[in-house]
């Protein structure tokens, strides 16, 4: 399984090969949620303010003001208000490894980058997937964390397109009874794709079109020689989803928001797999 390429990992005629390829990903998505909009008073309309001297931000406000109206008379007005204002903030990679480090998979997020780590059938890999990756360190998967759904059948409701031409070339050389071959292709793809987060702090389910592909490589020399599809860079554009914040030492969720924006991720880069002991 490619991320968002939905390509056969080899040609179909192409040898078994231990072969990985890492695509960096790149998350760029603003989140849009309500914030209060009016400053906290106290019962008598008067200004309330924190330890450190600060007005207090609230939704409503609700006090009386009684005025005296000679010496028989006491006017009071009865006041009601609430006020809020959407606002918007940033999550990307930064805050992702930060929820990450929250959640002790990491001790701190220099040097990492998120990654999706793909392989044949053959790879010894535990797990495909998102991974966390940084120089000189194994990758770390974050599977739990973060996932991509996506359908490969065409007959499926969600909208659907790909395109892609594979050829292989045989020369028979009669002298030396040898077979030699030489495959090419590549291929596009385009779908519905969903990306859903799920941490300690939120969960977010955003869904956009993804657009990507993959060409032949070829590997090796004479008769260790294969061919793979390895992924192409490419994007989810559109995206758009809802996110939930989970309560403090609770297991519900509040503060409901809007996640929009893109999730790019690069051409895959091959990888040795690790061999089974």
């Amino acid at each position: 399984m490619q991320l968002l390429c939905l390509a056969a990992s080899t040609l179909p005629y192409a040898a078994s090969a231990e072969l990985a390829t890492s695509q960096t990903v790149t998350f760029a998505l603003t989140e849009t949620y309500s914030a209060p909009a009016l400053q906290a008073k106290d019962e008598d309309g008067k200004l309330l303010k924190d330890e450190n001297n600060k007005t207090i931000p609230t939704y409503f406000n609700e006090y009386s003001v009684d005025t005296k109206q000679g010496l028989l008379a006491l006017k009071t007005v009865n006041t009601y208000e609430y006020a809020a204002k959407m606002e918007t903030a940033k999550i990307s990679n930064k805050e992702i490894l930060e929820d990450l480090m929250e959640a002790d998979v990491i001790d701190s997020i220099v040097g990492y980058s998120i990654s999706f780590i793909d392989t044949v059938e053959d790879g010894q890999l535990d797990d495909d997937g998102f991974y966390l990756v940084k120089k000189g360190a194994e990758p770390i998967s974050i599977n739990e964390y973060l996932s991509v759904n996506f359908s490969e059948d065409p007959d499926d409701i969600e909208p659907f397109a790909e395109s892609g031409k594979y050829i292989e070339v045989e020369t028979e050389d009669f002298v030396n009874g040898t077979t030699t071959s030489v495959e090419t292709g590549s291929a596009k793809f385009k779908e519905a794709v969903s990306i859903s987060f799920e941490t300690p702090t939120f969960t977010a389910i955003i869904t956009g079109i993804g657009s990507s592909g993959s060409s032949v490589k070829t590997f090796g020399k004479g008769e260790d020689a294969y061919s793979a599809d390895i992924p192409t860079a490419g994007k989810i554009s559109s995206a758009s989803g809802g996110l939930r914040y989970a309560a403090i030492n609770s297991e519900e969720y509040v503060d409901d928001s809007v996640l929009e924006g893109s999730i790019s991720y690069g051409a895959g880069v091959p990888l040795p797999v690790p061999t089974a002991p």
